[in-house]
């Protein structure tokens, strides 16, 4: 599903990124900063103590363990009342869950405060069991069982469809010869386009649909969809902004949607509007998008098996970044910090002098909030020192007040003594505070989360070199490829063009990729309960134990009761001198251990990051 690099946000990864959440801050008065005071709960502004990540039976599933939703795999019947229904033909897609290991503190990796959904309507088409595909030709799959070699992350090989009932309109949005998939485009930001088009990391419109024809024609012609023509088709939203955000405009834009086409799934690259995707889950259409949001986003009662991404879900995140916290840095002196960490400090805080004490930046909307707020009750149960605590900074993502509220966040970081800044946010809105903390003379230890994109190396030339140098942590993306080798300029020759595919393509390819793999591992009968049993019971595809060492392929993984793809990451720092393999310039993440991944549990306790010389 995923393509091998899946690295996975490569350029245009940031496009959206930066084309969706943009950026950081709201009114020039920041968010009231959030404490983390007790273990298990968190002050959230505006309510006196709201409590923190439930477990698994009393969050994520509502109540519903997972497996509730049953179905008999074998003779294809849907147990009455469930909403499940079996999937018959390949026997799935490249991917599973995120671990079942905890992270210290961690209560079964929940993932934060629940999303508050309405439940979802009535099916519009009852499950039905299908007819099973007959053994066909698999001349075409690769030698060890793939659909294809052009994409690592294909899915298993599936026999030709040889004709006979496919089940006809199974669903909505499906007939006998037609699969319509939806890309939801919302109104680009100029200012937005201005920063991130010189780089490379914004593809015009043009592009955009030059690279969604040519993914529909690879997958069309590679994977197997049962008699059944995928339809891309791109659906500009005028009344849906990247920036400032419009949640009202957004949703008008998500109806509107399904008035007029009636898809059977939307594909939306776009973290910060939650409520916008519940708008398709509400209606029982399968949304793919909105990256690191909460794991109740994905996984609750309310909207499973209608929401699905391909990077890590906000829940993971946390965890992974609060188990490499916990492991390497928590409860020492900041070693890494400038040389003097700031003037208020005692005697300008020389470096290595200073208690560590967390600061997790986050934006407000609850979808990506909440895992921020979890992040800290993580690092929270493993910090000793009451004054040590982590302190939560949220803020708004509107690039109107991106310098006013970075101030304001910086200032409140300063006198909490904050000597380390975790930022789980969007890529622009560091470029705002990292500048700000440099024109106040403070200098603290940067640690990434892995999330944002952060870790990819053209965005962080955006950065302020000087905040910069203290920069390192948990990295989400592979080992990086130069334009011409990654996935989507493989699919783009594929598909019959000549060239590359555009710098910023390689995200929008990613999606359709794992589109392709949840149409063809659903078999004949397609329905998102199909969608969904052929996603959890598919095999692991790729991370480090399978490709024997191979850093550039991430662990796709789906199970329940987790809706989200990447499950592993690696440790970076940044280098400005080392040279990027993606464009062969200068500045780039540098991978300790030979770019091993990890997954959830297993990060060494070792901390050997190279210290900046200034």
């Amino acid at each position: 599903m995923l393509d091998r690099d899946i690295k996975l946000y490569l350029p245009f990864i940031v496009f959206v990124l930066f084309q969706t959440i943009v950026i950081v801050v709201a009114p020039s008065k920041a968010p009231e900063a959030t404490v983390v005071s007790a273990p298990g709960q968190v002050s959230v502004p505006g309510d006196a103590a709201a409590t923190a990540p439930l477990t698994d039976g009393q969050r994520a599933v509502d109540g519903v363990a997972p497996g509730d939703a049953s179905s008999d795999m074998a003779t294809g019947a849907a147990a009455p009342g469930t909403g499940a229904a079996s999937v018959n033909g390949p026997a799935a897609v490249d991917a599973t869950s995120s671990g079942s290991s905890t992270a210290p503190a961690s209560s079964g990796g929940n993932g934060g405060g629940g999303a508050d959904v309405p439940g979802p309507a009535t099916p519009t088409t009852s499950p039905t069991t299908p007819s099973r595909a007959a053994p066909g030709d698999t001349s075409h799959c690769t030698p060890d069982g793939r659909q294809t070699d052009v994409v690592y992350h294909a899915p298993p090989c599936a026999p030709r469809w040889a004709g006979g009932d496919n089940g006809g309109a199974t669903y909505r949005g499906v007939t006998q010869d037609r699969i319509t998939v939806v890309v939801f485009r919302e109104n680009k930001n100029p200012a937005v386009t201005a920063i991130l088009r010189p780089e490379g990391l914004r593809a015009s419109a043009e592009e955009e649909v030059a690279m969604m024809e040519a993914s529909e024609a690879f997958l069309n012609e590679h994977y197997e969809f049962y008699g059944r023509e995928l339809d891309l088709i791109m659906w500009d939203a005028p009344a849906c902004p990247e920036t400032p955000p419009d949640p009202a405009g957004c949703n008008a834009e998500a109806n509107r949607l399904l008035e007029e086409l009636d898809p059977f799934m939307v594909v939306w690259i776009q973290p910060n509007y939650g409520d916008t995707y519940n708008v398709w889950a509400q209606n029982q259409v399968i949304s793919i998008g909105g990256w690191h949001h909460d794991r109740s986003y994905f996984a609750s009662q309310a909207v499973r098996p209608f929401r699905w991404d391909l990077f890590m879900d906000g829940g993971l995140t946390a965890e992974m970044a609060g188990e490499y916290y916990c492991k390497k840095l928590a409860n020492q002196n900041a070693t890494h910090t400038g040389r003097f960490l700031h003037s208020s400090f005692p005697g300008g805080g020389p470096r290595g002098t200073v208690p560590r004490r967390a600061g997790v930046v986050v934006p407000v909307p609850d979808a990506t909030r909440f895992a921020g707020e979890y992040l800290a009750t993580i690092i929270e149960g493993c910090t000793t020192a009451p004054d040590q605590a982590p302190i939560v900074y949220p803020y708004e993502s509107n690039i109107e007040t991106g310098a006013q509220q970075s101030n304001a966040i910086t200032q409140a970081m300063i006198a909490d003594r904050i000597t380390t800044v975790i930022c789980m946010c969007d890529p622009i809105a560091p470029a705002f505070r990292m500048a700000n903390q440099t024109r106040n003379g403070y200098f603290p230890e940067i640690m990434i989360a892995g999330n944002g994109l952060l870790d990819y190396d053209k965005i962080g030339r955006l950065y302020d070199s000087q905040q910069m140098a203290h920069a390192f942590g948990p990295s989400h993306l592979g080992w990086p490829e130069p334009l011409e080798t990654m996935p989507a300029s493989q699919v783009w020759r594929a598909a019959g063009n000549s060239g590359n595919a555009c710098s910023a393509c390689n995200l929008p390819w990613s999606y359709y990729s794992i589109v392709g793999s949840m149409l063809q591992n659903a078999g004949p009968n397609l329905t998102p309960w199909t969608v969904e049993a052929g996603m959890q019971r598919a095999a692991d595809r790729g991370g480090w134990a399978e490709t024997g060492g191979d850093p550039v392929q991430t662990l796709i993984r789906f199970s329940e009761p987790d809706y989200s793809g990447v499950s592993d990451a690696r440790e970076v720092y940044w280098d400005p001198q080392a040279i990027s393999p993606i464009d062969g310039r200068p500045g780039s993440w540098v991978p300790t251990f030979g770019g091993q991944r990890w997954t959830l549990g297993s990060w060494p306790s070792t901390f050997d990051i190279p210290v900046a010389p200034q």
